[in-house]
């Protein structure tokens, strides 16, 4: 056994040695870092879009929650809700609790979410909004637009 390298047990990941180098690799991302990169990118997306204003950014944690800007007055976020349902989104809208029930926002939060859906969701969340912002007034709020409850 060549002396230089660590010994490695097992098939550990972490414990692998690159041939010659003789340093352990990194391993590579597990499935909750790459869940972290699809919100981040996917609540950076959404950002970008206007209306929206992010409250968490999914960096900490795989989920991310945004709410209206305070200048969109023809929608609430229980109508993107309900828009993105009918493509086959769950996407809870919801207000918060006693302390801060002026506050309704959208929640994404799913494990194993990838990129490829990602980009699915950022298209139909455009496709709704530009229906959306024709909307003369609200049809959802928090009594009628969700069964999603914080």
């Amino acid at each position: 056994m060549n002396s230089r390298l660590p010994e490695t047990r097992g098939n550990n990941q972490r414990s692998r040695v690159i041939a010659g180098a003789g340093r352990a690799s990194p391993p590579p991302p597990g499935p909750g870092r790459r869940t972290r990169d699809v919100a981040t990118h996917l609540s950076a997306q959404i950002a970008e879009l206007g209306p929206f204003e992010l409250l968490t950014k999914g960096d900490e944690l795989p989920v991310f929650a945004f709410k209206l800007r305070d200048t969109i007055g023809n929608y609430t976020v229980f109508d993107v809700s309900n828009a993105l349902r009918a493509n086959g989104w769950l996407l809870p809208a919801y207000t918060f609790p006693k302390n801060r029930q002026d506050l309704a926002a959208l929640r994404v939060v799913k494990r194993g979410f990838t990129h490829d859906m990602a980009d699915l969701l950022l298209h139909d969340i455009k496709r709704q909004l530009s229906r959306l912002e024709k909307q003369p007034a609200p049809v959802h709020d928090a009594a009628t637009g969700s069964a999603f409850h914080h």
